[in-house]
Protein backbone atom coordinates (compact mmCIF):
# COMPACT_ATOMS: atom_id res chain seq x y z
CA UNK A 1 0.00 0.00 0.00
CA UNK A 2 1.39 3.47 -0.90
CA UNK A 3 0.21 6.04 1.56
CA UNK A 4 1.74 9.30 3.30
CA UNK A 5 3.78 9.49 6.27
CA UNK A 6 1.42 11.37 7.84
CA UNK A 7 -1.03 9.20 9.28
CA UNK A 8 -4.21 11.17 8.44
CA UNK A 9 -2.86 12.29 5.15
CA UNK A 10 -2.36 15.79 4.10
CA UNK A 11 -5.63 16.07 2.28
CA UNK A 12 -6.10 18.36 -1.08
CA UNK A 13 -2.45 19.61 -1.20
CA UNK A 14 -0.77 21.78 -3.81
CA UNK A 15 2.73 22.03 -5.06
CA UNK A 16 4.37 24.48 -2.17
CA UNK A 17 2.66 22.82 0.58
CA UNK A 18 3.27 19.18 -0.69
CA UNK A 19 7.48 20.19 -0.44
CA UNK A 20 6.98 22.10 2.68
CA UNK A 21 4.93 19.32 4.80
CA UNK A 22 7.09 16.79 2.74
CA UNK A 23 3.59 14.66 1.11
CA UNK A 24 4.43 11.07 -0.02
CA UNK A 25 0.78 11.07 -1.64
CA UNK A 26 1.47 13.95 -3.79
CA UNK A 27 4.74 12.62 -5.30
CA UNK A 28 3.42 9.43 -5.74
CA UNK A 29 0.98 10.57 -8.22
CA UNK A 30 3.62 13.56 -9.65
CA UNK A 31 5.78 10.20 -10.49
CA UNK A 32 2.95 8.48 -11.69
CA UNK A 33 2.14 11.22 -14.25
CA UNK A 34 5.63 11.76 -15.45
CA UNK A 35 7.23 8.27 -15.64
CA UNK A 36 10.11 6.60 -14.38
CA UNK A 37 12.19 7.65 -17.94
CA UNK A 38 11.06 11.32 -17.46
CA UNK A 39 12.06 11.14 -13.74
CA UNK A 40 15.32 9.97 -14.84
CA UNK A 41 16.23 12.02 -17.76
CA UNK A 42 15.99 15.21 -15.23
CA UNK A 43 17.18 13.25 -12.31
CA UNK A 44 20.74 12.53 -14.52
CA UNK A 45 20.64 16.39 -16.00
CA UNK A 46 20.86 17.84 -12.28
CA UNK A 47 24.04 15.10 -11.84
CA UNK A 48 22.45 12.23 -10.43
CA UNK A 49 24.16 9.02 -11.79
CA UNK A 50 27.52 10.59 -12.03
CA UNK A 51 30.42 11.07 -10.33
CA UNK A 52 30.11 14.76 -8.71
CA UNK A 53 33.86 14.97 -10.52
CA UNK A 54 36.13 15.11 -6.92
CA UNK A 55 38.24 12.89 -8.23
CA UNK A 56 38.24 10.74 -5.13
CA UNK A 57 39.34 7.03 -4.70
CA UNK A 58 36.65 4.73 -5.44
CA UNK A 59 33.91 7.79 -6.09
CA UNK A 60 30.42 6.10 -6.40
CA UNK A 61 28.25 7.81 -9.38
CA UNK A 62 24.66 6.36 -7.54
CA UNK A 63 21.55 4.48 -9.68
CA UNK A 64 19.12 6.47 -11.63
CA UNK A 65 16.91 3.64 -12.80
CA UNK A 66 14.76 4.01 -15.59
CA UNK A 67 12.88 1.09 -17.73
CA UNK A 68 16.14 0.59 -19.63
CA UNK A 69 18.22 0.62 -16.66
CA UNK A 70 16.46 -2.61 -14.90
CA UNK A 71 16.26 -4.44 -18.01
CA UNK A 72 20.06 -4.05 -18.52
CA UNK A 73 21.02 -5.00 -14.92
CA UNK A 74 17.89 -6.43 -14.02
CA UNK A 75 16.67 -8.10 -17.17
CA UNK A 76 13.17 -7.44 -16.08
CA UNK A 77 10.73 -5.08 -16.85
CA UNK A 78 9.77 -2.07 -15.18
CA UNK A 79 6.49 -2.35 -12.57
CA UNK A 80 4.07 0.99 -11.89
CA UNK A 81 5.25 0.75 -8.25
CA UNK A 82 8.33 0.85 -8.93
CA UNK A 83 7.88 4.38 -10.16
CA UNK A 84 5.72 5.42 -7.29
CA UNK A 85 8.70 4.22 -4.87
CA UNK A 86 11.27 6.22 -7.10
CA UNK A 87 8.73 9.51 -6.96
CA UNK A 88 9.91 9.90 -3.38
CA UNK A 89 13.47 8.46 -3.41
CA UNK A 90 12.98 4.84 -2.79
CA UNK A 91 13.66 1.92 -4.25
CA UNK A 92 16.55 1.43 -6.56
CA UNK A 93 17.16 4.76 -6.62
CA UNK A 94 20.87 6.25 -4.65
CA UNK A 95 22.64 9.51 -4.85
CA UNK A 96 25.81 10.42 -2.70
CA UNK A 97 25.96 13.38 -0.06
CA UNK A 98 28.16 15.36 -2.76
CA UNK A 99 26.15 14.82 -5.34
CA UNK A 100 23.12 15.90 -3.49
CA UNK A 101 25.12 19.28 -2.27
CA UNK A 102 25.50 19.97 -6.10
CA UNK A 103 22.09 19.51 -6.95
CA UNK A 104 20.84 21.86 -4.59
CA UNK A 105 23.38 24.25 -5.65
CA UNK A 106 21.99 23.95 -8.70
CA UNK A 107 18.83 24.69 -8.01
CA UNK A 108 19.38 27.46 -5.46
CA UNK A 109 21.76 29.30 -8.39
CA UNK A 110 19.13 29.20 -10.70
CA UNK A 111 19.99 25.94 -13.03
CA UNK A 112 24.01 26.17 -13.25
CA UNK A 113 25.96 22.89 -12.64
CA UNK A 114 29.59 23.62 -11.82
CA UNK A 115 32.05 21.16 -11.42
CA UNK A 116 33.39 20.78 -7.71
CA UNK A 117 36.70 21.72 -6.49
CA UNK A 118 38.41 20.52 -2.86
CA UNK A 119 39.72 24.12 -2.27
CA UNK A 120 39.88 26.55 0.25
CA UNK A 121 39.31 29.94 -0.70
CA UNK A 122 38.00 31.84 -4.03
CA UNK A 123 38.18 29.99 -7.37
CA UNK A 124 36.37 30.02 -10.65
CA UNK A 125 34.77 26.78 -11.31
CA UNK A 126 33.89 25.39 -14.27
CA UNK A 127 30.27 25.24 -15.64
CA UNK A 128 29.47 21.44 -17.00
CA UNK A 129 25.76 22.13 -17.93
CA UNK A 130 23.07 24.70 -17.57
CA UNK A 131 19.90 22.83 -17.19
CA UNK A 132 17.16 24.67 -19.29
CA UNK A 133 13.91 25.77 -16.83
CA UNK A 134 11.98 28.62 -16.75
CA UNK A 135 13.40 31.06 -14.22
CA UNK A 136 9.69 30.99 -12.52
CA UNK A 137 9.91 26.96 -12.20
CA UNK A 138 13.44 27.67 -10.45
CA UNK A 139 11.84 30.13 -8.12
CA UNK A 140 9.09 28.74 -7.62
CA UNK A 141 10.81 25.55 -6.61
CA UNK A 142 13.53 27.63 -3.98
CA UNK A 143 10.21 29.81 -2.27
CA UNK A 144 8.72 26.23 -1.63
CA UNK A 145 12.25 24.83 0.02
CA UNK A 146 12.78 28.35 2.18
CA UNK A 147 8.89 27.44 3.17
CA UNK A 148 10.07 23.73 4.28
CA UNK A 149 12.10 25.93 7.43
CA UNK A 150 10.52 29.12 6.99
CA UNK A 151 6.78 28.09 7.18
CA UNK A 152 3.96 26.57 10.08
CA UNK A 153 4.04 22.62 9.71
CA UNK A 154 7.39 22.67 7.41
CA UNK A 155 9.65 19.58 8.03
CA UNK A 156 12.81 21.49 8.22
CA UNK A 157 11.67 23.87 10.76
CA UNK A 158 14.60 23.28 13.17
CA UNK A 159 16.77 24.75 10.74
CA UNK A 160 15.39 27.96 11.17
CA UNK A 161 17.78 30.77 12.24
CA UNK A 162 17.54 34.40 13.39
CA UNK A 163 20.44 35.34 11.81
CA UNK A 164 19.87 34.22 8.28
CA UNK A 165 16.92 33.20 6.44
CA UNK A 166 17.39 29.12 5.16
CA UNK A 167 15.73 26.70 2.57
CA UNK A 168 16.11 23.24 2.40
CA UNK A 169 14.53 19.78 2.05
CA UNK A 170 14.34 17.06 4.84
CA UNK A 171 14.43 13.12 3.54
CA UNK A 172 14.64 9.95 5.36
CA UNK A 173 16.36 7.27 3.57
CA UNK A 174 14.93 3.62 4.78
CA UNK A 175 17.46 0.87 5.60
CA UNK A 176 15.11 -2.30 6.58
CA UNK A 177 11.71 -2.66 5.20
CA UNK A 178 9.11 -2.84 7.77
CA UNK A 179 9.43 -1.91 11.03
CA UNK A 180 8.87 -5.14 13.06
CA UNK A 181 10.45 -3.87 16.39
CA UNK A 182 8.49 -1.46 17.02
CA UNK A 183 10.02 1.48 19.69
CA UNK A 184 12.66 -0.89 19.78
CA UNK A 185 13.91 -0.93 16.34
CA UNK A 186 17.94 -1.32 16.88
CA UNK A 187 20.31 1.44 16.03
CA UNK A 188 21.85 -0.48 13.18
CA UNK A 189 18.20 -0.85 11.37
CA UNK A 190 17.31 3.35 12.10
CA UNK A 191 16.38 5.45 9.02
CA UNK A 192 19.11 7.32 7.59
CA UNK A 193 18.20 11.22 8.13
CA UNK A 194 19.10 13.52 4.79
CA UNK A 195 18.70 17.21 4.63
CA UNK A 196 20.00 19.23 1.96
CA UNK A 197 20.10 23.12 2.43
CA UNK A 198 21.10 26.52 0.71
CA UNK A 199 21.39 29.98 2.25
CA UNK A 200 20.25 32.81 2.58
CA UNK A 201 17.41 32.35 0.02
CA UNK A 202 17.46 35.47 -1.01
CA UNK A 203 20.97 35.54 -2.74
CA UNK A 204 22.51 31.96 -2.26
CA UNK A 205 26.15 31.62 -1.04
CA UNK A 206 26.07 28.47 0.34
CA UNK A 207 25.07 25.16 -0.49
CA UNK A 208 25.34 21.84 1.30
CA UNK A 209 23.97 17.98 2.63
CA UNK A 210 23.88 16.45 5.73
CA UNK A 211 23.80 13.23 6.17
CA UNK A 212 23.44 11.16 9.82
CA UNK A 213 23.66 7.46 9.55
CA UNK A 214 20.82 5.62 11.47
CA UNK A 215 19.82 9.56 12.51
CA UNK A 216 16.01 8.95 11.76
CA UNK A 217 14.17 11.96 10.34
CA UNK A 218 16.08 14.60 8.99
CA UNK A 219 13.95 17.37 10.52
CA UNK A 220 15.06 16.04 13.88
CA UNK A 221 18.54 14.86 12.98
CA UNK A 222 19.93 16.72 10.12
CA UNK A 223 18.53 19.94 10.03
CA UNK A 224 19.50 21.39 13.37
CA UNK A 225 23.45 20.37 11.75
CA UNK A 226 23.07 22.69 8.91
CA UNK A 227 21.63 25.30 10.88
CA UNK A 228 24.93 25.32 12.88
CA UNK A 229 27.37 25.07 9.95
CA UNK A 230 25.48 27.96 8.05
CA UNK A 231 25.46 30.19 11.20
CA UNK A 232 28.99 30.26 11.97
CA UNK A 233 29.01 30.46 8.33
CA UNK A 234 27.24 33.47 8.15
CA UNK A 235 28.90 34.50 11.46
CA UNK A 236 32.62 34.49 9.89
CA UNK A 237 31.11 36.27 6.23
CA UNK A 238 30.33 39.01 8.72
CA UNK A 239 33.55 39.13 10.52
CA UNK A 240 35.46 39.09 7.22
CA UNK A 241 33.55 41.71 5.81
CA UNK A 242 33.75 44.09 9.27
CA UNK A 243 37.20 43.15 9.06
CA UNK A 244 38.18 44.35 5.81
CA UNK A 245 35.90 47.64 6.18
CA UNK A 246 37.77 48.26 9.62
CA UNK A 247 41.47 47.67 7.92
CA UNK A 248 40.09 50.36 4.70
CA UNK A 249 38.92 52.90 7.39
CA UNK A 250 42.14 52.64 9.49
Amino acid sequence: MFKCWREKGHGVIKFHRAIVESCDVFFYEAGRRLGVDKMAEYASKFGLGEPAGLNLTDEKSGIVPSTAWKRKTKNQEWFQGETLNTAIGQGYISATPVQMARLIATVANGGKLYKLNLLKGSVNPRLIREIRLKPETFETIKNALAGVVAESGGTGYMARSKLISIGGKTGTAQVVAGKKFGKHLPAAFRDHAWFVAFAPTENPQIAMTVFVEHGGHGGAAAAPVAKAVIEEFYKKRIQGVKGSSDQVSN
